[in-house]
């Protein structure tokens, strides 16, 4: 008898250690949510010192930037005074810094600025002061750090503190359906956006610094077309575009190619137009389309933006609900994503490099209905799959980048009410402690919790916050190539967060790397500029 008391009392003492959501803060108090969902996509954020910015709502402020850091959830400030929202959207980290796009009644639509406190949380850039009802459409910081952003319809760029109006009528494509909105995105020294008009243009795919210039005209665009974001490969674009009217090139992808100026289409083994639902950044040289064959499969293709997409595997399907979406996060030169799932369809994630040899499955599943984004901390990605997105239950998993090892490290029950959506939205690992926001308690409506993910987890915040730096780089040397000189700082990690050296080394000439097994993570630093680089050692 006592000693099956004594297992009891164990067995007891096992559960109560092991790892349980617990409430961080009942942010919007009652059974108000503090976080709105929309079928839960990936909730906003931007690093700041060592927490992040997000955005919350309470009774008293409406939804406005909030900071998470050491385990601390508060208001950061209250933009818009009063209950009405701010708007906040375009989270960017960057420098050290948070940016975003906000309205309040006195700047109308203006890009504010965060270093973490109230004080230091301040209007950045105002396009246009006697303009307080039109909001910023998107926003973007060049390669050169000029800050290029759409209020309503007209361009502005931003740098050395002198504001220019560079265009008006730019008509960005808008979210909808399973489909991105139309955005701006860092190209050579300013940016590229692909509009369905201009006061100069009809539309096409345009190239904006101190001007604009269109780079492409593209046959069968019309004012109602669904056009996506380019994305810069190799010093070219690749884009897709969804037309309205019908023509041969209705649902298509392009490449830019700089050097000869001209506008290719994708073409399939059939001779058809290749049209690319979604694309995935791997490395700043590849990318990754996803391509629907037909109604019930996907097909994953890898483009260089030089040479035509080569198909990296296929047969899957994805069959997204409205407005849905794909969960992505790139890793130094990797990418893991979510490669089947929706609606009536199995899961499954993957990992790779953008070879065939490099890419593998990091979770499959026939039973859970979605997960969650996935979130990449130190030497791990962490990700919440349910098997209902109504009731639960919740599994948490982490996988080891160094080992591909995947754990479960805790699973909850079923829940008692259906009253409310159950999914979650990670945001952030601190101190080895996963910040999440969910409906754990419909009678707190929807707010932030944290659980102890069972390892410890060293992350290195802000990698990925500066333009890029250009880095040669081989597994016996690496060379950082800017104009000028100067010395730049680099500093070498393990796959897990494991710090292995700081350094230096001059630009424009080649340092040796020493010999090593395994995979190194390379972090390079100059001129504001950042780069990243996975090195398997010889």
């Amino acid at each position: 008898m006592i000693k099956n008391l004594l297992l009891f009392i164990a067995a007891l003492c096992a559960v109560s250690l092991s790892a349980q959501p617990e409430l961080v803060i009942d942010y919007n108090t009652g059974a108000e949510d503090g976080f709105e969902c929309s079928l839960c996509t990936e909730q906003q954020t931007a690093r700041v010192r060592t927490g992040v910015v997000t955005v919350a709502t309470s009774e008293s402020t409406g939804a406005e930037p909030c900071l998470l850091i050491e385990g601390q959830f508060a208001l950061l400030k209250d933009i818009n005074p009063g209950a009405e929202d701010s708007g906040v959207k375009f989270l960017t980290s960057r420098n050290g810094f948070a940016y975003f796009a906000a309205k309040d009644p006195v700047n109308g639509g203006a890009v504010w600025v965060s270093d973490g406190s109230e004080e230091g949380t301040t209007v950045f850039f105002d396009p246009d002061p006697e303009n307080t009802t039109s909001s910023i459409t998107a926003m973007e910081f060049g390669t050169n750090g000029a800050l290029y952003l759409t209020l309503g319809t007209t361009l502005y760029r931003f740098f050395d503190g002198a504001g220019t109006q560079l265009a008006t009528s730019v008509t960005l494509s808008t979210d909808r359906d399973n489909f991105p909105g139309g955005s701006i995105t860092p190209y050579n020294e300013g940016i590229a956006y692909v509009a369905n008009g201009s006061e100069q243009f009809t539309g096409g795919l345009f190239y904006a610094t101190d001007t604009v210039r269109r780079l492409a005209f593209i046959p069968g665009q019309s004012s109602f077309d669904q056009a996506f974001a380019p994305r810069a490969v190799n010093g070219n674009l690749v884009f897709s575009l969804d037309a309205s009217l019908s023509s041969p090139e209705r649902r298509s992808s392009y490449v830019y190619d700089a050097d000869t100026d001209t506008l290719r289409r994708y073409l399939n083994d059939e001779g058809e137009s290749l049209f690319v639902e979604r694309w995935y950044e791997i490395s700043d040289s590849l990318r990754i389309g996803r391509v629907q064959k037909d109604i019930d499969t996907d097909d994953y293709y890898v483009f260089n933006g030089i040479d035509e997409p080569v198909k990296l595997f296929g047969e899957g399907r994805f069959a997204l609900a409205a407005r849905q979406t794909a969960p992505a996060v790139r890793i130094g030169d990797t990418l893991m994503w979510q490669t089947e799932g929706g609606v009536f369809s199995d899961i499954a994630i993957k990992i790779t490099d953008g070879t065939e040899a490099g890419t593998s499955t990091v979770f499959a599943s026939t039973s859970a209905e979605s997960v969650t984004n996935l979130l990449h901390s130190g030497g791990y990605v962490f990700f919440v799959a349910t098997l209902s997105s109504r009731r639960g239950p919740l599994d948490f998993y982490r996988y080891e980048l160094a080992t591909g090892e995947l754990v479960n490290y805790y699973s909850t029950t079923m829940l008692e009410t259906s009253s409310a959506n159950y999914s979650l939205q990670l945001l952030d690992v601190q101190d080895s402690q996963l910040y999440f926001a969910g409906n754990i308690d419909p009678d707190l409506g929807r707010e932030i919790y944290r659980i102890d993910v069972g390892v410890e987890v060293v992350s290195v915040p802000g990698l990925r916050t500066a333009p890029a730096l250009d880095v040669t780089l081989t597994s016996e040397n690496y060379t950082v190539n800017t104009p000028g000189s100067g010395v730049a700082n680099v500093t070498v990690l393990s796959l897990d967060g494991r710090l292995i050296s700081r350094g230096t080394a001059n630009v424009n000439s080649a340092t040796a790397i020493d010999n090593y097994s395994g995979i190194r993570i390379y972090v390079f630093e100059f001129g504001g500029k950042v780069a990243i680089r996975r090195v398997l050692g010889r």
